[in-house]
């Protein structure tokens, strides 16, 4: 497997200069080893190209990582460089990314001051060193890699001692965790190995300046168990409570009635005072007249007697 060394200079960025230069970090380093009654890391020519390539990449991303380009590895950046020779190598990498008005002491005492970070300037079992600075947008990228070839001797000539899983910390990124919110309402992200500020704001659906001004921060430096608040506290507001008093029923007064004295009212009565009937004159019928009704009633008698007659004479017919 071929693996290719890309710098950032071939991804068409301009190389920067840092005001503190990579061996005033490896001096930082050493001095810190030597405190400690470790051997100075040496130089070495591949690591110190693999380790410049890579803050030179930071810088043209604008952010710390340990993933370089085409997804490379510490190691794999290592071996790329030419470092070991074909030979078993074990590499271990700090990166930084901090103002320009960092020091050394900010670097090595506040940044780098993990366990891991720290394992990897005072593990006795390294023996070379490449550091890489390079500055972009008022932030400065550091990067160190720290070496052993399996098999070399120390530096001073002397083998160096075997120390079972000593060699070889190998540093991986931790996935950013979304935190449980506290009991207050409150968001607090604990920074973890690998964690940078884009990463996190992602992951809370926040933006990276949202963060920095949260935490007052002028720039993107972070750092390994650094609590960077997400969300502040909620503040309860007053809210008022309401009592509801049982109100009584109200009586509703019933009018009085009032009587008042009855009211005669005058009946009026009839009386019928009799009107004195109207006598018709009395008919009287002379002799005359009894004649005259005599001889109709007699002419009427025979005409019916005649009719009967011939009435009975057509039906004999």
């Amino acid at each position: 497997m071929v693996l290719l060394f890309v710098t950032a200079s071939g991804l068409g960025v301009r190389p920067v200069r840092a005001t503190t230069g990579a061996y005033d970090v490896l001096a930082a380093v050493n001095a810190l080893r030597a405190a400690n009654g470790l051997p100075a890391l040496e130089a070495n020519g591949s690591l110190m190209a693999a380790a410049q390539g890579h803050s030179e990449y930071q810088a043209f991303l604008g952010h710390w990582t340990h993933e370089g380009a085409g997804g490379s590895t510490p190691t794999s950046r290592a071996i790329a460089a030419g470092y070991g020779g074909g030979a078993t190598i074990f590499v271990s990498e700090n990166v930084a990314e901090i103002s320009t008005n960092g020091g050394m002491d900010f670097l090595l005492y506040t940044i780098w001051a993990d366990a891991i970070h720290w394992n990897t300037m005072t593990n006795p079992n390294y023996t070379h060193a490449g550091v890489g600075v390079a500055e972009a947008n008022g932030e400065v990228f550091y990067t160190l890699d720290v070496g052993w070839i399996s098999g070399s001797p120390a530096v001073q000539g002397t083998p160096r001692p075997t120390v079972a899983g000593a060699v070889a910390t190998v540093q991986y990124v931790q996935p950013v965790l979304a935190a449980t919110p506290r009991e207050d309402g409150s968001i607090v992200h604990v920074v973890e190995y690998g964690q940078a500020l884009s990463t996190i704001a992602e992951i809370y659906g926040v933006t990276v300046d949202q963060i920095k001004a949260l935490n007052q921060l002028s720039g993107n430096t972070i750092w390994v168990g650094m609590e960077l608040i997400i969300r502040v506290a909620f503040t309860p507001s007053m809210t008022p409570t309401v009592t509801f008093t049982p109100v009584p029923p109200t009586l509703t007064p019933t009018p009085t009635r009032t009587l008042r004295p009855p009211t005669q009212t005058l009946t009026a009565t009839i009386t019928l005072t009799p009107t004195p009937e109207q006598v018709l004159p009395a008919f009287e019928i002379n002799g005359d007249t009894r004649r005259g009704i005599a001889i109709g009633i007699i002419i009427a008698c025979a005409a019916g007697l005649l009719f009967m007659v011939i009435g009975g004479l057509r039906k004999k017919n």
